[in-house]
């Protein structure tokens, strides 16, 4: 059976192989980038602060592009709903004609008459006016709210068969009316034709 040897000699020994082992992590732990394979070290091995610190600055914006070829035609859309139907405009015009001869002799007789909306209107009347004794024959334009618009009287004492054309013309504002001619005449005999009211609207009326 061998000798033990002295227990200094072991705690020697082992003090020794414990520092030799001290410097040999020491080394491990401490080395230089030459050590280090390159493209070997993943990303999630460094800190924030390195990877922040390697992100270069931006680079200046760089020269527009050529433009792009011209994409293909969408689909048509849907039809979209209809629209509500919008207020009448400022430009309807509305007439009313008799042109048979009417007897006018005597008292006043409407010989056309024509209805109107609410609106500003331009009303003007046109007739031909025969008198075998010429003794006077008077129209009017009228209105069934604001009453006489506009009147003319034609006819010469001693003539006779007298033909005579007159014209009348008035502005209105209505809520809603009749507009209409109406003659009458000293000569019993007396006829008007070719009786014409047109009322033109407008989109408004200033004067009377």
């Amino acid at each position: 059976m061998k000798r033990l040897r002295h227990p200094a000699t072991v705690i020697a020994s082992l003090a020794l192989f414990v520092a030799l082992g001290g410097s040999s992590l020491a080394a491990v732990s401490y080395i230089d980038g030459t050590h280090i394979k390159p493209h070997s070290i993943p990303k999630d091995r460094l800190t924030k602060a390195a990877i922040k610190a390697l992100r270069g600055a931006q680079g200046p914006r760089g020269t527009q592009g050529r433009q792009g070829l011209q994409g293909p035609k969408g689909d048509a859309g849907s039809i979209g709903p209809k629209g509500d139907t919008g207020a009448i405009g400022p430009s309807n015009a509305y007439s009313g004609y008799f042109a048979p001869a009417f007897g006018v002799g005597g008292a006043y007789k409407m010989v056309v008459s024509q209805t109107l909306g609410a609106g500003s209107y331009l009303v003007a009347a046109k007739t031909s006016i025969v008198m075998p004794t010429a003794q006077g024959t008077t129209c009017e334009l009228e209105d069934s709210i604001h009453g006489e618009l506009d009147e003319s009287t034609v006819g010469a004492s001693g003539a006779t068969n007298l033909y005579e054309s007159m014209s009348l013309l008035a502005p209105l504002t209505t809520t809603g009316s009749l507009v209409s001619v109406s003659c009458g005449s000293n000569d019993p005999a007396a006829t008007v034709a070719f009786t014409h009211i047109v009322a033109i609207k407008l989109g408004s009326v200033t004067g009377s």
